[in-house]
């Protein structure tokens, strides 16, 4: 086997490796930071653009003759024979400015700007000089609620055109949810009471979705499935009960005539607020009625010939 001398690969690398790199801290590499290296670029009045900086992480060796074409694109004639390395200067993120973009993102999703967000844990990667932002997540559930889960940010840090790093925190938020909880357990069926229901304070930034917060919206209506003491009262197992449904007797009252009182079969069913069509015994007359409770109904107003029409 023919062995190739080791000579024969040296050209392929830099004439001489700088032992330190030089760091720029924009997208943009300007003369101004090359001029500790070159000194022939603090000469310019100027601090013209030169080339793009390397990606984070990466560092680009800039050989003699390259340099020495860059300069004289800007008019400048340079006698330089060395390699110059040039990479993005990165640091670790400072608490104060995680803590900022934060607090920015809780305000600008809704949240109050008195309430105190403290920072748990965060991402520690070194990053380029940039604009950080996160974005506030959708509302945790309640059970990571109850249990004070941290909230998760995500975002990213803006360094260049078009160019940016994932960054994560992790955050508290000082904040209770008061929840509408189940206080026993209750079968199918059921049509929630007032003592059936209470309100239970959770570490919780936002509401969790799904969740009733009034117990107006809760009381009187059925369940649809069993529920279990200590559970959250969710819109989606509550249905609506009809105060009428059809073929009811319903006891029909005039408004402004407390003593009038016609007792009329339902043709339709409905539920409170509602309007149904209702029957007339005696005559099979049929006539309009709002609901305003089981089996009652009233109407606004009311001739007197509708009068004698419900009651010959």
């Amino acid at each position: 086997m023919k062995i190739w001398p080791a000579l024969l690969v040296l050209p392929l690398l830099p004439a001489s490796v700088p032992a330190e790199c030089l760091t720029v801290a924009g997208p943009t590499v300007r003369a101004s930071d090359l001029a500790a290296a070159v000194p022939g670029l603090a000469a310019l009045s100027e601090n013209p653009p030169l080339f793009s900086a390397p990606r984070p992480g990466v560092r680009r060796f800039l050989q003699p003759a390259e340099l020495r074409r860059i300069a004289r694109s800007i008019g400048l004639e340079l006698d330089h024979h060395a390699v110059l390395c040039i990479e993005r200067r990165t640091q670790p993120l400072s608490q104060q400015i995680l803590q900022s973009a934060a607090v920015h993102a809780w305000v600008k999703a809704g949240g109050a700007a008195d309430a105190a967000v403290t920072l748990l844990d965060y991402s520690r990667m070194p990053v380029p000089q940039g604009e950080l932002e996160f974005v506030w997540p959708p509302p945790q559930t309640f059970d990571d609620c109850r249990g004070a889960k941290p909230v998760i940010l995500r975002g990213r840090l803006s360094h260049g055109e078009g160019q940016s790093v994932p960054v994560w925190a992790s955050v508290r938020v000082d904040a209770n949810q008061h929840i509408l909880v189940f206080q026993k357990d209750l079968p199918p069926g059921s049509v929630l009471a007032s003592e059936d229901i209470a309100f239970e304070a959770i570490p919780c930034p936002r509401a969790p979705p799904g969740l009733l917060l009034h117990a107006h919206a809760a009381t009187g209506q059925r369940l649809r499935a069993a529920a279990k003491k200590g559970q959250p009262v969710r819109a989606a197992q509550l249905a609506p009960v009809r105060e009428v449904n059809s073929g009811d007797p319903v006891a029909v009252r005039i408004a402004g005539l407390d003593r009038v009182l016609i007792q009329a079969r339902a043709v339709t069913s409905g539920r409170r607020g509602e309007m149904i069509i209702l029957e007339n015994p005696l005559n099979k007359s049929r006539f309009k009625a709002q609901i305003e409770g089981p089996r009652q109904a009233f109407i606004a107003q009311e001739t007197p010939d509708d009068i004698r029409r419900h009651n010959p």
